[in-house]
């Protein structure tokens, strides 16, 4: 029963990171656009585009097109890009997007 039992915590623990044990939040169409948005701005490493994101993040929020969590995970990358680490920023945006595929 042993093994048995460390079997099931293995693939238990398995299923959670193949899930991504809820890292990133599900994203709606209108955040999921603007992650693909994200990831082409730290890709070209443009603070005009960073800059454009981030005023087309705040009119989606007040629209109420973003919701809290979609926020706090784009800010959250472009604050990373904002302080200069466009690749890091660039892998978040990437692994935000794979996230939403299963």
């Amino acid at each position: 029963m042993h093994r048995s039992r460390i079997c099931r915590l293995f693939v238990l623990g398995l299923a959670l990171l193949a899930a991504g044990c809820g890292s990133h939040p599900p994203l709606e169409r209108p955040s999921y656009d603007l992650a693909k948005a994200l990831y082409a701005v730290c890709n070209r490493q443009s603070t005009d585009g960073l800059q454009k994101f981030e005023t087309v993040l705040t009119e989606s929020i007040a629209a109420g097109n973003v919701g809290p969590h979609e926020e706090s995970a784009l800010r959250e990358i472009a604050e990373v890009a904002a302080a200069g680490d466009w690749q890091a920023a660039q892998e978040q945006a990437r692994e935000l997007i794979a996230s939403q595929n299963p």
